[in-house]
C-alpha cells in the first residue's frame, strides 16, 4: 500500500510539473544553409537514430541543382514530418482552399500545416490540431511530429478539432540548440540526438519570428514555438 501511495505521489509531483522529466526535443539550427549543407546536416542527424525528424523549413525547387544529396538523404529516413502551408485564395474567406508544399521529388510522408495564430505579429498561445481544407482535415505540424513520436491521437479522439489552449512554459530556448557549425564538425554529443524529437529549423533575428507579450520585449523563432506545443501535447 505505501509503495502505492508513493508511486500515486510521484506521478502527480510529475504532473503538475514540479520534477521535469529528462529532455526530449533537440533543435538543431539550419542557419542560412544551403541545400547540399542541408543534406550533410541530415545525414548525420540520422546516424544518431532520433525518435522524429521534423522539418520546419519548405523545400521548392533549386535552379542551382544542388538538390541531389538532399533529396537522396530524405529518401533514407523512415521517420520524417514536414511544415506545409494552409492558403486562402478564394472566398468565403474562413475556408482554407490550398496547401503550399515542398517539390514533389522530396520525399517526406508526414505533413503538417505549420500556421500559428497571430495578432500584430504576437503570438496566440492556442491552435488548432485540425484544419478544414475543400471539406477534408489537416492536422498542425507540431501535432503530427507529437504523434509521429510518441502517439498522442487518443487524447484527442473526442475533441479532435479544438483549440489547444497552451501555456507556452517551454518558450525561451529551454530545448537543447545545436548550431550548425556544432553540428557539421562534430561538436556534439550523442544523447541529444538519439531516440530525440529533432526540428531543424531557423534561429535568429532575421526572419520566423514572433512577439510572445503584447509589448513585444520578447521575441522567439517558430521552430522554437512548434518545439513548445509539440512538449505540451505530449504531456496533456
Amino acid at each position: 500500500m505505501r509503495i502505492f501511495l508513493s508511486f500515486i505521489v510521484i506521478v502527480l509531483i510529475i504532473n503538475l510539473g514540479l520534477v521535469k522529466r529528462d529532455p526530449i526535443i533537440t533543435i538543431v539550427d539550419i542557419g542560412e544553409n544551403n541545400r547540399i549543407e542541408l543534406g550533410k546536416q541530415l545525414r548525420i542527424i540520422k546516424k544518431y537514430s532520433p525518435r522524429v525528424i521534423a522539418l520546419d523549413f519548405y523545400l521548392v525547387p533549386d535552379s542551382l541543382d544542388q538538390d541531389t544529396v538532399l533529396v537522396k538523404e530524405l529518401a533514407t529516413i523512415k521517420n520524417t514530418v514536414q511544415v506545409v502551408g494552409l492558403r486562402d485564395f478564394y472566398k468565403p474567406d474562413y475556408i482554407w482552399d490550398d496547401l503550399e508544399v515542398s517539390h514533389s521529388k522530396f520525399n517526406v510522408l508526414n505533413h503538417g500545416f505549420g500556421n500559428l495564430t497571430l495578432e500584430d505579429s504576437i503570438l496566440v498561445k492556442e491552435l488548432p490540431m485540425q484544419q478544414l481544407l475543400n471539406s477534408k482535415y489537416i492536422y498542425s505540424f507540431s501535432y503530427a511530429i507529437a504523434e509521429n513520436s510518441f502517439g498522442v491521437k487518443h487524447k484527442f479522439r473526442d475533441t479532435a478539432d479544438r483549440k489547444l489552449k497552451l501555456k507556452m512554459r517551454g518558450l525561451g530556448m529551454n530545448y537543447k540548440l545545436i548550431t550548425s557549425d556544432e553540428l557539421l564538425t562534430g561538436k556534439i554529443k550523442k544523447e541529444d540526438l538519439n531516440d530525440k524529437i529533432v526540428i531543424m529549423g531557423y534561429i535568429g533575428d532575421k526572419e520566423d519570428y514572433f512577439y510572445v507579450d503584447e509589448h513585444k520585449s520578447r521575441k522567439v523563432n517558430g521552430v522554437e514555438v512548434h518545439a513548445a506545443i509539440v512538449d505540451e501535447i505530449i504531456d496533456l
